[in-house]
């Protein structure tokens, strides 16, 4: 018994020393200005979806799709129709709709609280940026780096694979989106799309930070 713990111990530490190692040695090789970006949200809170929106426009220079859940009041935004039929739920639905509705060669996904302010992203098949939430809460700060990581072990996946991906903000080409589509049911829909990849595909974790609104209290978290 002493054995397997240590022998745990012993691979947890290496990865994560191999992890480090490649953090500080990433390169994210070619980047592009060619990609298209979707904000999906609830529709429920439209200031945080404004000033998201703002930011891709300000420092992406591109407008992007916003992909509600609900018709919203102040802003333009696209709303799944009542017909449309899906395995995919939750995110997991506006992820399928939006792909077959607004089709682009480079998607960047953004959650609505997502500011992203850089206008290039690494060339790759899916690319997964640091993200880097943000609370005053000290309780909630470490809970969420508990629950996210310090995303240090994200920048091995591309030498070994990808063991999840991160919703908050990621990029996937065209391609492997249409092969792979978001049509599944599931609550964690980005890891399940990364595991329903059938092809070989090249994956660049990217220290481009994206920042977002950790939850506000621990009902929401």
């Amino acid at each position: 018994m002493i054995s397997i713990i240590f022998i745990s111990w012993l691979l947890v530490v290496i990865w994560w020393y191999y992890g480090v190692f490649c953090y500080f040695t990433n390169k994210e090789g070619r980047c592009t200005k060619n990609f298209g970006i979707k904000i999906l949200t609830t529709g429920k809170n439209e200031k945080i979806v404004e000033k998201t929106k703002n930011i891709c426009e300000e420092y992406c220079h591109k407008s992007p799709k916003i992909i509600s859940r609900r018709k919203m009041t102040t802003l333009s935004s696209e709303v799944i129709p009542n017909d449309f039929k899906s395995k995919a739920n939750f995110k997991g639905e506006q992820l399928e709709w939006s792909r077959k509705e607004h089709p682009m060669k480079n998607t960047l996904y953004l959650d609505e609280d997502s500011e992203f302010y850089h206008d290039k992203i690494p060339i790759a098949d899916i690319v997964q940026f640091q993200e880097i939430p943000q609370t005053n809460n000290t309780l909630i700060a470490v809970i969420e780096a508990s629950r996210i990581g310090f995303q240090i072990e994200q920048a091995a996946f591309a030498k070994t694979k990808p063991c999840y991906l991160w919703g908050g903000g990621f990029s996937v080409k065209k391609k492997i989106e249409d092969d792979t589509t978001w049509n599944r049911a599931s609550i964690t829909e980005d890891t399940a799309f990364l595991y329903s990849i059938k092809k070989k595909f090249n994956y660049v974790f990217s220290k481009r930070e994206i920042y977002s609104q950790a939850p506000l209290t621990l009902i929401d978290l």
